[in-house]
């Protein structure tokens, strides 16, 4: 089914329903019956909206200007909820898609003081919290 079917079994929907709906209030003019009738009818006019945008491209075939105006109007619709898309998509294919990275820590013999703990810190941020520690079998397991 196209999705411009789609948007014409919408519209047939929310014929029927309108019409249903008025006959209800109709027959029961309560308050709260009105009142139910309306968040109805708003929630389908809202709908209304987000339905048009399956309509994309018959605009333009018409071939005026309106109804190119109408499919840009469309497109840019469509354009936030696309690009919340490509950018979940983003964070989900980053970290799979990334080289691994390698981080040095280097060490220069006799010197002591504040560098100390500068090249603590150092570490401590190349490592992101792990053990600084190497043992010897984890080292040759490395080679």
């Amino acid at each position: 089914m196209a999705a411009h079917d789609w948007a014409d079994w919408w519209d047939k929907q929310k014929r029927e329903s309108e019409e249903i709906l008025g006959d209800w209030v109709v027959e029961n003019p309560q308050w709260w019956a009105i009142g139910v009738a309306t968040g109805v009818q708003t929630a389908m006019d809202v709908g209304q909206g987000f339905v048009d945008v399956l309509r994309l491209g018959e605009g333009a075939a018409k071939g005026t200007v309106g109804g190119f105006g109408k499919d840009a109007l469309r497109l840019l619709a469509l354009l936030g909820p696309l690009a919340r898309a490509g950018a979940i998509a983003n964070r989900a294919l980053t970290p799979l898609l990334r080289a691994p990275q390698l981080r040095l820590a280097v060490q220069v013999k006799g010197v002591t003081g504040p560098c100390t703990f500068q090249a603590t810190n150092n570490a401590l941020a190349l490592t992101k919290g792990k053990s600084l520690f190497v043992t010897a079998d984890d080292m040759a397991k490395a080679l």
